[in-house]
């Protein structure tokens, strides 16, 4: 990780050790233990699921409702697809009956809306899916360091 008592430019690491609890969460599927408040990621692996999620009255009311919350409970929620873009609607033109691309459309409106951030991240193989799990405590430690606000000391010059 980036070492926060010196700037960027210096190039300075630090190395943090997690541990990792595996444990139902009331919103959201990763959370740092004690800054749950900060940074919450919410995890979706494909278009099939989510179409469900936004094209019924139903499916769109429980999911508008889980964003809502959680918005509300962190000051940075994020939500992660597992896949490209290009990845997703391919694989899900073949298994659903309307345009895979009504799903991201959907989805971006509703998490636009909200200030829900979306990444979508290949995860198809055992090296992109550690590099997600990777990314997801990068995510969560630099969200529990910073909660969104500057901390970080001016460049010289700047």
């Amino acid at each position: 990780m980036l070492d926060d008592a010196h700037l960027p430019c210096e190039r300075r690491t630090c190395t943090v050790s997690l541990t990792v609890a595996k444990k139902r969460l009331q919103t959201g599927d990763y959370a740092l233990e004690g800054f749950e408040s900060r940074v919450l990621v919410e995890r979706k692996k494909h278009l099939m699921e989510l179409g469900g999620n936004l094209l019924t009255p139903t499916g769109r009311k429980r999911f508008v409702a889980a964003c809502d919350r959680l918005r509300s409970e962190c000051s940075t929620p994020i939500l992660i697809l597992e896949g490209t873009v290009a990845h997703l609607v391919s694989t899900a033109r073949n298994q659903l009956d309307y345009d895979p691309w009504l799903v991201i459309d959907a989805l971006h409106r509703v998490c636009l809306e909200r200030g829900i951030q979306v990444l979508y991240l290949p995860a198809t193989t055992p090296h992109q899916r550690r590099s997600v799990g990777e990314e997801v405590a990068r995510l969560l430690i630099n969200g529990a360091l910073t909660n969104g606000e500057r901390t970080s000391p001016e460049l010289p010059g700047s």
